[in-house]
């Protein structure tokens, strides 16, 4: 519309300029011209006119490239940036009536939850980078929403991700972003199983955190997904043609979708069983998408199972492999755990539960102090050694000399209160107990 009436503004200045050249510089006089001061003034309002047509037109030829220049840039921030954030409200509604009722729901939830959790866009702390560095590739994991059922996803081994919702759509992010440290990181996910894939939508990509977790990636800011009917979605919840529904093959059970991402141009591409896809139909791969804060997501409609690799195991990518595009080293500083096997296969150093035949014997402190036991046989390491075998008389520590003065002592005392013929008794007993026998003398 600005265009025409620049058009017609040069139309009009172009007559002008013709009609006051058309006038005449020289008043004529008889038979010659004498010069007239109308002429100058003639001279000076047709220069006038010139140079501001000249002026208008090169004013209209900038404005023309500014306005080009404007047109451009919106539909660049369309297609590669926020896809629809400069549709008005009607052309809004106009795109959700194509949507079932159910739909949206979801997407006026979707953009309620956006608005209420801004992405988080801080960069990671120094306590997150070294934990990365202590456990490696290992500090990586898939934490479901505290807000989903309990019985919606599974995660085992930290990055097998089970989806047993049926019929309602769910997604999962890994606890830590991308690191961004070196210039590319690059993950696959391998579909495990698959059981319904007319009726599953499963949908792998990156995207900001947090993200709505009753949506499935691609649909909302910011977001990327290749979903299993072969589509590719950027921030797009609406229908799409069938050029944009097309863009990939179809995923079936045993595929292995790989997603990299360029930190340095925000650059992200796709690869399926190993090989890099193209998107030139669709206007080449999504550029430009730098956050500070990237995760892997995954997320679908009814049950299957997916193995993400992260860098913990061989690519099928090969020039993942040979440059190295894992999120981090497969072992981090920490050293590993032990393994804890049966009790038989370790050493234990002290236990409680040890049976009798076990128990080690303490030394014989009679035999090194020089005296005899008098429990008789010798005991072996096997044996109990309790109170009720220590000998019930031990030995006395005093001289041989107060030890026969105490006896004679209490020999008197107990002959006061005996008659003639217990005395008599007493003493023969007495002389035997001081009698040296041969074997004593041979020892």
């Amino acid at each position: 519309m600005t265009i025409p009436l620049l058009s017609e503004l040069l139309i009009v200045l172009s007559i002008i300029q013709h009609k006051a050249w058309s006038l005449p510089l020289m008043k004529r006089e008889g038979d010659g011209y004498i010069d007239d001061g109308e002429s100058a003034i003639t001279l000076i309002i047709v220069l006038s006119i010139t140079v501001c047509s000249i002026m208008l037109g090169l004013l209209a030829v900038l404005l023309c490239a500014l306005l080009r220049f404007a047109l451009k840039k919106k539909y660049l921030a369309l297609e590669n940036t926020i896809p629809g954030s400069l549709d008005d409200e009607f052309e809004i509604e106009e795109r959700l009536s194509e949507l079932s009722p159910n739909e949206q729901n979801l997407y006026r939830s979707g953009q309620d939850f956006i608005k209420q959790y801004p992405p988080v866009n801080e960069e990671l702390s120094l306590s997150t980078h070294l934990l990365i560095q202590e456990k490696g590739i290992e500090a990586w994991d898939f934490i479901p929403d505290p807000n989903l059922p309990n019985e919606a996803i599974f995660i085992n081994n930290k990055t097998e991700v089970n989806f047993t919702n049926y019929d309602y759509q769910c997604s999962i992010q890994t606890n830590l972003p991308i690191p961004k440290l070196n210039d590319v990181y690059y993950f696959e996910a391998k579909i495990f199983s698959l059981e319904d894939p007319e009726h599953t939508t499963l949908s792998i990509g990156l995207s900001t955190k947090p993200y709505p977790y009753f949506r499935l990636p691609g649909r909302h800011h910011y977001s990327i997904s290749y979903d299993s009917d072969g589509s590719r979605r950027f921030n797009n919840s609406f229908k799409l043609n069938e050029k944009e529904s097309n863009v990939f093959p179809e995923l079936q059970q045993g595929d292995v979708i790989g997603i990299g991402y360029r930190c340095r141009s925000g650059t992200i591409f796709f690869t399926r069983n190993g090989k890099k896809l193209s998107e030139k139909s669709i206007g080449g791969h999504i550029k430009g998408f730098r956050m500070n804060n990237i995760f892997p997501i995954i997320g679908s409609n009814n049950p299957c199972s997916i193995h993400v690799n992260l860098g913990q195991y061989g690519y099928v990518f090969i020039e993942a492999n040979i440059k190295k595009w894992g999120y981090a080293l497969k072992e981090g500083t920490r050293p590993p755990l032990p393994e804890y096997n049966s009790s038989n296969n370790d050493l234990l150093i002290e236990s409680s539960n040890e049976d009798d035949d076990e128990i080690i014997a303490p030394p014989d402190f009679y035999s090194n102090a020089g005296y005899q036991s008098s429990i008789g046989s010798k005991k072996s390491f096997n044996d109990n050694i309790t109170l009720n075998s220590l000998p019930p008389n031990p030995p006395t520590y005093e001289s041989d000399d107060q030890e026969e003065d105490e006896q004679l002592i209490a020999n008197t005392s107990n002959n006061q209160f005996l008659g003639v013929d217990e005395v008599e008794d007493y003493e023969a007993r007495n002389r035997n107990s001081f009698e040296v026998t041969p074997d004593e003398e041979e020892s």
